[in-house]
């Protein structure tokens, strides 16, 4: 990483736990076809840092990430 107020270049990590929780469902319409979709939660938090080879902890606050995903899957007939 590179500092933009006089150019020193560093090394930087950032560490921390997660959890994550989803889930979905599939509707088939046709042999070849389905509507899909599906909800994902994460919560976590970033709690170690290290920054030019010291370390110590990081008090941060956690992070929620939700994600909706709709979709459509086309799988092509088999042949006879």
């Amino acid at each position: 990483m590179s500092d933009d107020f006089d150019g020193t270049e560093y090394d930087m990590r950032l560490s921390g736990g997660m959890f994550g929780v989803g889930g979905g469902v599939e509707r088939v319409i046709t042999p070849t076809l389905a509507v899909d979709g599906g909800l994902s939660l994460g919560f976590g938090r970033f709690s170690q840092s290290e920054i030019d080879g010291e370390s110590g902890p990081l008090a941060v606050n956690g992070t929620t990430s939700i994600r909706l995903r709709v979709g459509m899957t086309w799988r092509p007939a088999p042949r006879p």
